[in-house]
């Protein structure tokens, strides 16, 4: 007995006021990560968990169909290296830049995670914040102004949670004991 093909994944949005519902589609093998919207809900922001893993965007007025055909890629991970992955995405409120972190496969020592935001004019990307130590789940607030991040030191189990301004790249260090270990689930 032959396999089943897989079906697709899919994004969708519903407009709360109409209760319409637009959905497009995804490679079935790709897990949808992150998704974020605007303030306006304009624009849905996602990332997929394929090969290489991505970062999209589409508005949230296109048509159903494939999300690769609606939107755009923003950012693909095999542009900062061979075997690097992107592991977390949030769009800007105002939808002009979509932030997003960075991580070896493996994990290299030292470890060289980042945060990085893309200016979604221009294309270009920079650095935010690369952690002193490996990184771990990250969340945004609601405005995406501030990022939570859990930050395992190197070489230990010691787990931290710190708070990343993204307007300045300052980060604070919470007090410990706000974690437990580093599978915890973070958010504001």
């Amino acid at each position: 007995m032959g396999q089943k093909p897989q079906r697709p994944s899919y994004l969708a949005v519903t407009n709360v006021g109409t209760g319409k519902t637009t959905q497009w589609s995804v490679p079935a093998r790709a897990a949808i990560d992150n998704v974020s919207l605007t303030a306006d809900g304009s624009v849905l922001c996602y990332s997929l968990q394929e090969n290489p893993t991505m970062v999209g965007v589409i508005p949230t007025s296109a048509a159903p169909g494939s999300a690769a055909a609606r939107g755009r890629t923003v950012v693909r991970a095999a542009q900062f290296g061979p075997s690097v992955w992107i592991a977390f995405a949030a769009i800007s409120p105002d939808g002009h830049a979509v932030y997003f972190a960075t991580y070896p496969e493996p994990p290299t020592a030292p470890w060289v995670g980042q945060v990085r935001v893309v200016d979604l004019a221009t294309g270009k990307s920079r650095v935010v914040h690369a952690p002193a130590g490996q990184p771990g789940l990250i969340t945004a607030d609601p405005s995406v102004r501030h990022l939570l991040l859990q930050v395992q030191a190197k070489g230990t189990n010691s787990v931290k949670l710190a708070g990343l301004d993204l307007a300045t790249g300052h980060v604070t260090y919470l007090p410990s004991g706000w974690l437990a270990s580093l599978g915890d689930v973070i958010t504001w």
